[in-house]
């Protein structure tokens, strides 16, 4: 069965608070509901956007742990692209049907793009795969 992807688009971005969303909460929304995928929630690491290097080293260490690095080629549903942002592992989607990733941004509301697209080719860090997935 394949995801109803239009349930996340428009979700809104939420900095602080018990109900915050940020692009990290939408990956491990989809990944739970539409693939079975637990991730960690991660609330005490970092409070805010701006913690940008403990953002950074999460997003190393997570797919470093639970993840394998798969080929653009080879992508499919529901793998998570790493893109950097100022130079660093910042931001994160989630793989829809390739090239369209579904992510969410500081200010905005959750949005599908193309990885393909001017603005997030030369951004990609890796495309992984939950082990759990393989």
């Amino acid at each position: 069965m394949r995801p109803d992807w239009s349930k996340y688009v428009g979700l809104e971005w939420k900095e602080e608070g018990p109900d915050h969303f940020r692009c990290w909460d939408l990956v491990r929304l989809v990944l739970r509901a539409e693939f079975g995928v637990e991730l960690p929630a991660y609330d005490e690491e970092y409070a805010t956007s701006q913690d940008k290097d403990e953002i950074a080293r999460l997003l190393r260490r997570e797919t470093a742990l639970r993840g394998t690095e798969i080929p653009l080629a080879k992508a499919r549903a529901g793998d998570v692209i790493v893109l950097r942002i100022e130079g660093q592992p910042w931001h994160i989607g989630i793989v829809m049907e390739p090239p369209r990733f579904l992510h969410i941004e500081k200010g905005l509301n959750a949005c599908v793009d193309r990885w393909d697209a001017m603005r997030w080719k030369r951004r990609i860090i890796g495309l992984y795969r939950a082990e759990a997935r393989l």
